[in-house]
This record gives C-alpha cells, structure tokens and sequence, in this order.
C-alpha cells in the first residue's frame, strides 16, 4: 500500500529533521564565529524548509491538510528527540560542550552525509512520482548542505 508506505517514510524523516534542527540551535549559540553562526542559520531554515516538504507532500497524497504541528498531529511522536544516524539529541548537546568548532563541524558533515543518504534510499522506495521528487530534492538540498559544511571546516583550519 503507497500510502502505509509513505507514512512509514515520514515517520523515519521528520523526527531527523526536528532534531537536527534542535542540535543546530543549540551548536549556533556556542559558536564563537559570526560566518558559522550564518551558515547554521541558514541550515536551520533549510530543515524548517524540509518539514514544510514533507507536509505539503503528506497533504498531496493523503487527502487532510497535515496542520501546523505535522508530522506530530498525525503520527505519533518518537520517545526521545533524534536526528540523524538516530543520534540522540541531548547527548550530541552534551558532547559537543567541550568540543572544537571542527570536531562540531565533523559530526554535523557525517549527519549530513548520513540524511543524503537516507533520502536517496526513500526517493528510491516510495511508489508516488510526487514523493520521489521531493525525496530527490531532498537528498540535493543535503548535498548543498554538505559542501557549505565543508567550506566552513576548510575555513576554519
């Protein structure tokens, strides 16, 4: 069934995105460089983005309109906040308080490296023309992302 499908996808994305965006937040507000500060700016509205994706898609294929807390309105939440390669939140939080902004920078490119995947295999997966194209689209906007990390690492060295 396409639409199980599909909504088995977005249970393994849109917690990814949510908690990327949380550790984005939290790395921002200790970096010491206004440039990086930027870049996880710009990173963080590309997530936000990314959920925006998601629940136009959702609203697509399935028929109701997903609502302002999608995906949590219409699937249930994971029991702890996750982002990708399901690294926990907190403890990626924690870690990174002692850490260099490349150490930083490193874990966020291999996080990256790991969602580009993961939207490559859905964009593969799914049945729906329209999914694919969002998960492709998807998987191109990590690759941008991951060249903007490296740039910023390059820079920092």
């Amino acid at each position: 069934m396409i639409l199980g499908s599909f909504f088995e996808k977005v249970k393994a994305i849109s917690p990814v995105e949510d908690g990327s965006q949380q550790y984005l937040y939290a790395v921002q507000n200790a970096a010491q460089d206004q440039d990086i500060k930027d870049s996880f700016t710009s990173l963080i509205d590309h997530k936000m983005a990314h959920k925006e994706s998601l629940s136009l898609l959702f609203e697509k294929i399935s028929g109701p309109t997903a609502g302002d807390d999608f995906p949590t309105g219409v699937l249930p939440k994971p029991p702890h906040d996750v982002m990708a390669g399901c690294v926990s939140v907190p403890e990626a939080v924690n870690w990174s308080r002692d850490k260099k902004i490349t150490d930083i920078l490193d874990l966020l490119m291999a996080l990256e490296a790991n969602t580009f995947d993961l939207y490559l295999k859905l964009g593969r997966q799914v049945a729906s023309d329209r999914a694919r194209s969002v998960f492709m689209e998807l998987s191109k906007e990590e690759a941008r992302h991951l060249e903007q990390l490296a740039s910023i690492f390059e820079k920092t060295l």
